[in-house]
């Protein structure tokens, strides 16, 4: 990212709590005035322009000094992010601690300063915090000297202190080496050893709790690797279960958990084990929706989306009868949600949305979402693939709703959608003539053109076979199925 937009981007990444908490911090600081107009100004722009900028600030020497205002502006956002975020994680109150430690220590309250390593020792060994630990030992073997200069056994201790976390670190390097050799080895198809593949045997060679997920990480990607699908679903588990054994630690991390249920579920997929699948994906969601943490969470967010795409894909392909209610949650959740969701998450969650409901029949919903993303400009460029099948799915709509007149608008902008993107598949071809054709044709002449477009996509020697990719996003023969009973009975 250009400099140029650095200030931009943070202001906009702000949440409505953050930009409160920095105003009143801005308001408090002297001579801060300027600062919060600039912030003010760059909020409420939807795209950077400097020029505009500067034209709503009426700034004097306007460019060079809005330079130094964004430099300024910047650190004290910073700033304020720093305070607000003080107790985002362990390591961040650690800090906070040793910072204490820093001040007091630069006062001489040495016994002030021994207080507050004992809280920031504590802390870190219970989160395991070895950097930190580290630099707490640092700090005790400072303030050792100043108050007994003498006591030489204090210091050997707390050496040996050290040493003991060094070890630690260093075998925690050893399993992220090895998850990144496995990953490489992975990559490049390659089933030969890499170094250091002896430890998996035994997940207590991993000496601490970030030791043992990457073992067990390592394992899962071996197995994979190697085709040992039972292996592979229990080593999934067993990483559950140890996560799950420690709740204070899953409560702080819960990434890591969030993960490895999406794993075993793809896992589950993969392996048609649909009902089990189901069952994690509740599991989710009822701890997603019991930590205080989860909320503001954009990697857990961003978990959960996944979790809930994969859920919809085994309902879209028939495994399994989807409930009111669930479709009801995962669309309110988009909902809610939208403005922090990754575009191709939101253009996929509007695609299956249209198909469900199509599915259900239920047209004015169905029809909702598929205008929600073909109507929405920044979605227009985002996956290719879903907006074809998107525009395929609306003609589908239309024609359900014997919206005839509309409906010939819609084949003539598919075509050029189509025609402009890529060029158009054989299956494409032929559903763009039957629309075209159904659009202008009497209802007694349906039945022989559903019948002739069965054919021609399932049965037809001329046609390609529709690749299954494309079925699976595309409910066609169904559909057809559904449409021929429906028009042999009233006709």
């Amino acid at each position: 990212m250009k400099k140029l937009d650095e200030l931009f981007a943070l202001i906009k990444s702000l949440s409505q709590s953050e930009k409160r908490y920095f105003k009143i911090l801005a308001k408090g600081s002297k001579g801060d005035s300027n600062l919060i107009d600039l912030f003010q100004v760059v909020d409420h722009l939807k795209v950077y322009s400097e020029v505009e900028v500067i034209r709503k600030l009426h700034w004097e020497n306007g460019q060079s000094r809005l330079a130094v205002a964004k430099n300024q502006l910047k650190h004290l956002i910073y700033k304020a992010l720093r305070n607000y975020h003080q107790h985002l994680s362990k390591d961040s109150e650690l800090k906070v601690i040793l910072r204490n430690v820093e001040i007091l220590f630069s006062k001489e309250l040495y016994s002030h300063c021994r207080a507050e390593l004992v809280r920031a020792e504590n802390l870190a060994k219970k989160n395991e915090l070895f950097t930190g630990l580290l630099e707490v030992y640092s700090w005790w073997r400072r303030v050792e000297q100043h108050k007994n200069p003498h006591d030489y056994t204090a210091f050997a201790q707390l050496l040996d202190h050290q040493r003991k976390i060094i070890h630690l670190i260093n075998n925690r390097l050893v399993y992220n080496q090895l998850i990144l050799d496995v990953s490489v080895a992975m990559s490049q198809r390659s089933k030969s050893k890499v170094r250091n593949e002896d430890l998996l045997n035994n997940p207590e060679n991993a000496l601490s709790r970030e030791a043992k997920v990457m073992h067990y990480n390592s394992l899962y990607f071996r197995r994979v690797q190697q085709g040992e699908n039972d292996k592979t679903k229990s080593t999934l588990q067993e990483l559950i279960v140890f996560l799950e054994s420690d709740q204070e630690r899953l409560e702080q991390e819960p990434g890591m958990y969030f993960t490895s249920l999406n794993n075993l579920i793809s896992y589950c997929v993969f392996n048609k084990e649909y009902k089990y699948a189901i069952e994690l994906i509740g599991k989710i969601k009822d701890v997603y929706g019991s930590m205080k943490k989860a909320k503001g969470n954009r990697n857990l967010l961003k978990q959960l989306l996944r979790t809930l795409n994969i859920e919809l894909e085994i309902y879209r392909d028939g495994h399994g009868t989807l409930q009111p209610d669930t479709l009801n949650y995962t669309t309110h959740f988009v909902q809610v949600n939208e403005s922090k969701m990754p575009k191709d998450y939101l253009v996929s969650f509007c695609f299956q949305f249209a198909s469900l409901y199509f599915v259900q029949y239920d047209l004015k919903r169905a029809l909702y979402w598929i205008n929600y993303l073909l109507n929405s400009t920044r979605l227009r460029a985002v996956r290719p693939d879903l907006q074809r099948h998107a525009r395929i799915l609306n003609l589908m709509i239309h024609l359900e709703q014997e919206n005839f007149f509309v409906l010939r608008y819609f084949v003539d902008s598919t075509r050029r959608y189509l025609k402009k993107y890529d060029r158009l598949a054989d299956h494409e071809v032929v559903l763009l003539k039957f629309f075209s054709r159904i659009g202008k044709a009497p209802i007694l002449e349906h039945k022989r053109l559903f019948m002739e477009l069965n054919e021609r996509l399932f049965e037809h020697e001329n046609v390609e076979n529709i690749p299954n990719e494309i079925l699976d996003y595309l409910r066609l023969k169904p559909w057809l199925e559904r449409k021929l009973s429906k028009v042999s009975v009233s006709q």
